[in-house]
């Protein structure tokens, strides 16, 4: 169910997408779409992974393919909204109670090429972007040599019941340049375990990791990734499924 390859490169020419599920099916997706001049990039993360997860997103696709046909998807935010309606309601999340806690966390990004801007909405997953110039409405910024990585951060909550008040996701609109590099994960490679001292990854050295390669065509990105978790991971066991995209913008 997950879009093929050869589609993908068609719509985003210079991309790498880095999926490792933790066993043979995941509980992180990937999902994108095209129409009316825009592109919708999704990065997943649902709860669990093996089989349960991969219930969850088998329901998060299936989701996304009914909204696709229902709403114009001119707002990433509204789109988080209408997808944590339908969990809450297909799973009867009407209390947080264990059995209820299922659900997702998400980056949804709409590139426009037109007016050359992205819409982001997420669930618990930042976006980045690299590119030669720090973005203005950036919530965080780490510079190295001549590139810098700004950050929107996502709300704090999932798509799905939460344990405080249940607020509408944020529509957070980024006005790009040509060549900006862009990157939306779940957290299974800043979580895996690993190193000498038998630690987490940690988000200052997964953006130390991409500020270094962001100049790199994407396959070549993608080698640097593969060959870092494996250097960082040594013997330990992968804890999480991993989810890495990047694409760059024209």
């Amino acid at each position: 169910v997950l879009p093929p390859k050869h589609w993908i490169n068609e719509i985003l020419p210079e991309n790498f997408i880095f999926f490792r599920p933790r066993d043979i099916v995941s509980g992180d997706f990937y999902w994108l779409n095209q129409k009316d001049g825009k592109i919708v990039v999704v990065a997943a993360d649902c709860t669990g992974h093996g089989v349960p997860g991969a219930f969850m997103s088998m329901l998060g696709i299936s989701f996304l393919n009914q909204l696709w046909a229902e709403l114009d998807f001119n707002n990433a935010a509204k789109v988080l909204n209408r997808l944590r309606e339908h969990i809450i309601e297909t799973l009867h999340q009407k209390e947080l109670e264990a059995f209820a806690k299922d659900g997702m966390d998400m980056a949804l990004v709409i590139i426009d090429y037109a007016n050359r801007e992205l819409q982001y909405a997420g669930a618990y997953n930042p976006l980045y972007i690299i590119s030669e110039k720090e973005h203005e409405n950036a919530t965080n910024i780490m510079t190295a040599g001549n590139l810098v990585l700004s950050e929107w951060k996502a709300d704090r909550m999932p798509i799905g019941i939460h344990i405080k008040e249940i607020k509408p996701f944020r529509n957070q609109k980024i006005s790009y340049r040509s060549g900006d590099m862009v990157y939306v994960f779940s957290d299974g490679f800043i979580d895996q375990f690993g190193g000498d001292s038998v630690r987490k990854y940690l988000h200052k050295n997964f953006k130390k990791l991409l500020l270094s390669i962001a100049d790199k065509q994407a396959n070549e990105q993608l080698s640097e990734i593969e060959f870092d978790l494996q250097k960082w991971q040594k013997n330990n066991e992968q804890v999480d499924d991993i989810l890495i995209i990047g694409f760059r913008l024209v």
